[in-house]
């Protein structure tokens, strides 16, 4: 019974840990495209805001800051301009010629946070004008997901809790699992103990753990029935014996009474009286083998107390 105490304990362990370990790949596995995609992004030195502020006016127009190369601002980046306040090009990097134009509010409310021709782009109002900056063609996909600001709040309170409890469920389920499952299995093991006891079983079939409950019924009527097809052999037996003793008794002490009388006669002749010595000799023998036939049977059966000395 400890084994299956023991075997039950480990099988609960075991569905917990499986629970746990789910956990923690899909976490894993989280972490992990996580880090792809930060390695799939487009790798850029410094932020389009950073790269906004550092502009600065200077005596021929805007410039970038003085503290790096334009080469080190734009690496990452494929060209960039400054719009004035009616759409102008005010100033420009490495801007394709098909841009080269001016700009109405509409086109710039277009582009602003998504696309413009097919270039990803990011935009920055700064005192000296609309700051815009592309990344090269299909490197980045851009796309606003709108939401009212009670669904964010409760996804972000929702979340964490939906998480736990969804955790929580897979634990009270294994643990159901386990204790249903324990319960069909604790009555099979009920069901052996009984057997190496000797006695009948009629375990229910129902459950995963019928087909087994079914063969130990099955193998107890099969052991009830050799046991009592032993059980009358041996009553058999016994009778056996005990009827031949007592039959095989009765004239052989007649036998050997009348041996010893004619063994003691001294009217006989020397030659019959050896005869007699002889038949009661065999009559004594036979007598002792009869002792030892009914000795074995009481002994089989602890009917004869054993009486033990040092030797």
């Amino acid at each position: 019974m400890k084994t299956f105490v023991r075997l039950i304990r480990r099988y609960v362990l075991a569905a917990v840990g499986i629970v746990l370990l789910l956990l923690f790949s899909g976490v894993a596995v989280l972490g992990w495209l996580g880090w792809l995609e930060s390695c799939r992004l487009p790798q850029r030195e410094y932020s389009s805001s950073e790269i906004a502020d550092s502009m600065v006016e200077t005596a021929e127009g805007l410039a970038f800051g003085a503290e790096r190369t334009p080469q080190e601002w734009m690496n990452g980046y494929e060209w960039a301009m400054v719009l004035d306040n009616v759409g102008n090009i005010r100033w420009s990097y490495g801007l394709p010629q098909e841009l080269n134009h001016a700009y109405t509010p509409g086109d710039i409310a277009k582009f602003a946070r998504w696309y413009l021709a097919d270039y990803p782009v990011f935009c920055w109002t700064e005192p000296y004008g609309l700051f815009v900056i592309g990344l090269p063609k299909g490197s980045l996909w851009k796309y606003s997901i709108y939401s009212s600001p009670d669904f964010a709040l409760s996804m972000v309170r929702v979340l964490p809790a939906a998480a736990l409890g969804m955790l929580l469920l897979g634990l009270v389920l294994c643990f159901w699992l386990s204790w249903r499952g324990a319960k069909r299995l604790e009555t099979v093991a009920n069901g052996l103990e009984a057997l190496a006891q000797g006695q009948t079983v009629q375990l229910p079939t129902d459950g995963f753990a019928g087909e087994l409950a079914e063969k130990l019924n099955q193998t107890g009527a099969q052991l009830q029935a050799k046991n009592e097809m032993l059980s009358r052999r041996d009553n058999a037996r016994t009778q056996w014996i005990a009827g031949v003793s007592h039959d095989v008794r009765t004239p052989l002490a007649l036998i050997l009474g009348w041996a010893e009388q004619l063994e003691q006669d001294t009217l006989l002749p020397d030659s019959s009286r050896q005869k007699a010595t002889g038949i009661r000799t065999q009559c004594e023998k036979l007598r002792t083998l009869i002792d030892d036939l009914n000795l074995t049977s009481k002994l089989e059966y602890g009917a004869q107390p054993l009486r033990r000395k040092d030797l």
